[in-house]
């Protein structure tokens, strides 16, 4: 998906650059313009992938029955909450009666040291 950004935003440049109706001041502006846009866009994606990968490990601990720590002190793990990967939240289960109609995103919680 990155390649055909890269190609579309080299594609637009060499078609400003090519117009010779545009002043070199607004091909100038347009062209920093156009590379902060694809900047954001990429500090943006980064920090995406990043966090997505946080999850990705708090996830893997939790189905490895190890405990997460939440928000308020919760003690999240399989055996007393279930995940809900639509929302990325943990939901008590039936039993888990201290709990219940508690709903903890994946993102509020952290990996128990051991």
């Amino acid at each position: 998906m990155r390649i055909i950004l890269f190609l579309i935003v080299i594609t637009i440049l060499l078609l400003i650059y090519s117009n010779e109706s545009i002043t070199p001041r607004i091909k100038a502006l347009f062209s920093i313009l156009l590379v902060l846009l694809v900047a954001t866009g990429y500090l943006y994606e980064k920090d995406v992938e990043k966090k997505e990968a946080l999850n990705m490990k708090k996830l893997e601990a939790f189905m490895q029955n190890r405990d997460l720590v939440c928000t308020g002190g919760v003690l999240v793990n399989n055996k007393t909450f279930s995940y809900l990967s639509g929302t990325m939240t943990f939901s008590p289960k039936p039993d888990n009666v201290k709990d219940k109609g508690l709903i903890i995103s994946i993102s509020d919680c952290k990996i128990k040291k051991r």
